[in-house]
């Protein structure tokens, strides 16, 4: 009997299945490639610059930016904002403005954790990937932590997570946040009986950025654990059934008024403006892919019709067309 292939759970795993089954599936399951967005694509550069100033080797760049108030004022950092914008496609003025923006309420914000007192020990998109199989649970998580600072003589943790998302959390977002539940409990593994701090720092908001949330006991922590594993069982054996039995359109309005339910599948047209277009899910109509495949067959990546620059194939590799159906809930 073949070993069971656990899926790792995260934050953006979870919320997608409970947002829309169907959604999951096409993309975790079936791995159809996602669009992107330029929201997201700004954030993939802000979260590089962050990244990238918070090693002592940069301390240069780092102060020179901060003197300037400008992320561009460097040459090799500019060209390599640049190099990723416009691989991203949001290389225009608006876009850049907006990186320039919010990396600089990320760099100017207690960047280096000094404000608690100087960390004993600062970490970078710290990476954790664990499983547990222990007194009834059961689960596996992944993921990366931006920024987080270590102070050994108050056996404190802070971690900040950079949201560049145009809205801060409300509803459920706030009252059971999946994302600090997994982050505090992956420092808790590694560094237990220590004082974990989780804040939130949305860098479109330069007047109030920060968002401490609440703290989280043991008790509930470990609660959270056997939560964990009851998602880990039902998406470790995730079928074609399960995908039908969730979609976001059959889920209404959020009461909470956070962005789910109907409001994921969104609106296929144009604003009254004539030019600008409604949100969409971007797995509710049909569409042609590409799978670049190696000489053996086997999948190297995977893109869009309006990506298709990234998976130009080299020598022994051969592009691939696929079909993508579209959502079945929309199909009549």
């Amino acid at each position: 009997m073949p070993e069971l292939k656990r899926v790792n759970l995260s934050a953006s795993t979870i919320e997608t299945f409970q947002t829309c089954s169907f959604i999951y599936f096409a993309n975790r399951i079936l791995g159809v490639p996602d669009l992107g967005n330029d929201g997201s694509s700004r954030g993939t550069i802000v979260h590089e610059i962050a990244e990238l100033l918070s090693s002592e080797k940069h301390s240069k760049t780092y102060k020179k930016v901060i003197k300037k108030k400008d992320v561009f004022c460097d040459k090799a950092l500019s060209r390599l904002i640049s190099y990723h914008a416009k691989r991203l496609r949001v290389d225009s003025e608006e876009h850049l403005t907006m990186i320039n923006e919010m990396a600089l309420i990320a760099l100017n914000w207690d960047f280096w954790g000094k404000e608690r007192g100087k960390p004993t020990r600062s970490l970078s998109e710290y990476a954790f990937d664990f499983l547990c199989d222990i007194d009834g649970k059961c689960y596996k998580v992944k993921g990366f932590i931006d920024r987080a600072f270590i102070y050994e003589d108050t056996k404190t943790i802070l971690i900040r997570d950079y949201k560049t998302s145009k809205e801060k959390f409300k509803g459920h977002k706030i009252s059971f946040n999946l994302q600090d539940y997994i982050y505090r409990l992956a420092m808790s593994k590694e560094y237990p009986d220590y004082n974990i701090i989780m804040e939130f720092l949305f860098l479109r908001f330069p007047d109030s950025p920060s968002m401490i949330t609440e703290p989280i006991s043991p008790d509930a922590l470990e609660g959270f654990e056997y939560y964990l594993t009851d998602i880990q069982n039902y998406l470790d054996h995730f079928t074609i059934e399960e995908a039908y039995k969730g979609f976001a359109k059959n889920k209404g309005y959020m009461k909470d008024g956070t962005f789910g339910g109907i409001m994921k599948c969104g609106k296929i047209g144009i604003k009254k403006d004539g030019i600008t277009p409604f949100y969409v899910c971007p797995y509710r109509q049909a569409f042609n892919y590409y799978e670049l495949q190696n000489e053996k067959g086997e999948v190297v990546k995977k893109a869009r019709e309006d990506n298709i620059l990234d998976v130009m194939p080299k020598k022994g590799q051969k592009l691939v067309e696929k079909k993508y159906n579209g959502c079945p809930i929309w199909w009549h």
